[in-house]
């Protein structure tokens, strides 16, 4: 009897704790002469959320159903703030505050205002401002601080819980780290179990650390890329055509700081799965189908797996490609495919003098309708690469058949 009464206390104990927790809906952050680029203001309305759901005092409303209300009632926010419209979507929405935030961009830096509009009393209960560099580290983390003088002490145990989670996955994942990035482990996906699994939820997080990474790997920033883009490209691999198109770029650079043969091979495998993992998710990309994220895997098979001289698993990927591109295919891609055929003729030229000189027909018609395609900006190169394929075939000694 003791026991059950324990436990009714608790279950009141919470149920009163949960009704105590304000709500608070996040308005997007206004912008009154749109100099703030629309990822940062994510960023910004990003990290007041996040600090709201993980305030011991607060709770967040969903967002989905509060900008719903916002387009029903057609609350336009893009000129001046109507506080007693704001107050009116509270209260529609019946939460106990708004989120409202106001940025503007200048010579480099972003100017932040965050108020908290009480819904009841239709006054701001609390105001925070400060100035940041216009850059997405320095934004995300003035912008922490900015909700914790807002919420007070947010979430010290979940981001402790958070951190400690990422260091056993870092611990478990760590290989000796030579380029001065963070040191986790690539690992080997099963894809097709992979694929099985419900789609991966994007998260407000994943948006504001593809912003990071994208922002740092556009400017050659890497070491700051790698912790960001590891985040989403694990846990989000479905966010952006940008974790792969830019995940490639950082992961080669990683591959070029390693001196480790260890890391070296994990960070190719790494590589690999990038682009299978990207065929997954947007292989059905209009412009850049599944040929073509397999040519560029053959390329890079290339370049990274030297000692595997015939190469025959990137012979197929490029054959796929240049099968699927057609007369738009990567001149890379026609010359790394023209070279591996070569290299499989020489290595038995009675078995493969047929299938190279079919190769180097396809290839060869190709190069030349771009070599003389007067609206193909890289027709001067597709003539040096004809030459060079045509004089490979010349030099073989196969005749056509």
């Amino acid at each position: 009897m003791r026991k059950l009464l324990i436990i009714l206390l608790s279950v009141l104990s919470l149920a009163a704790f949960a009704q105590d927790k304000k709500t608070v809906a996040v308005l997007d952050p206004i912008c009154r002469d749109n100099s703030v680029n629309p990822f940062f203001q994510q960023m910004v309305r990003g990290a007041m959320e996040s600090a709201v759901t993980a305030s011991s005092e607060y709770e967040a409303y969903d967002r989905s159903a509060f900008d719903q209300i916002q387009k029903e009632q057609a609350f336009q926010r893009t000129g001046a703030v109507n506080d007693s419209q704001i107050k009116q979507m509270g209260e529609m929405a019946g939460v106990d505050y708004v989120l409202v935030s106001e940025v503007s961009a200048y010579e480099g830096y972003l100017s932040t205002i965050i108020k908290i509009l009480n819904v009841t009393t239709g006054k701001y209960d609390k105001s925070v401002d400060d100035y940041m560099q216009l850059e997405p580290a320095a934004v995300k983390s003035k912008c922490r601080e900015l909700a914790t003088s807002l919420f007070g002490t947010i979430a010290k145990n979940r981001e402790s819980d958070v951190t400690t989670k990422n260091n056993t996955t870092n611990s478990s994942n760590n290989t000796s780290n030579n380029g001065g990035g963070s040191s986790h482990k690539p690992y080997s996906p099963n894809f097709d179990k992979f694929a099985s699994q419900a789609e991966p939820q994007i998260t407000e997080e994943c948006i504001i650390n593809t912003a990071l990474f994208n922002e740092a790997v556009k400017n050659k920033q890497y070491v700051d890329a790698w912790e960001p883009w590891w985040q989403v490209y694990t846990t989000c691999p479905n966010c952006n055509k940008a974790v792969y198109t830019r995940g490639a770029e950082l992961v080669e650079w990683k591959i070029s700081q390693t001196q480790n043969p260890k890391e070296f091979d994990e960070l190719r495998q790494l590589l690999m799965d990038l682009y299978d993992k990207r065929i997954l998710y947007f292989g059905n990309d209009s412009k850049y189908p599944k040929a073509y994220i397999l040519g560029q895997k053959g390329v890079s098979y290339c370049d990274y797996y030297k000692e595997d001289l015939m190469k025959d698993c990137a012979y197929e990927w490029l054959k796929q490609s240049i099968n699927g591109m057609g007369e738009k295919s990567q001149l890379i891609v026609l010359k790394n495919y023209a070279e591996l055929s070569y290299q499989r003729y020489k290595s038995n030229t009675n078995k493969y003098s047929s299938v190279f000189a079919d190769d180097y027909r396809l290839v060869s018609q190709i190069l030349g309708k771009q070599a003389t395609d007067k609206s193909n900006k890289n027709a001067a190169h597709a003539r040096e690469v004809k030459d060079l394929v045509d004089k490979m075939f010349i030099e073989s000694g196969v005749r056509d058949y």
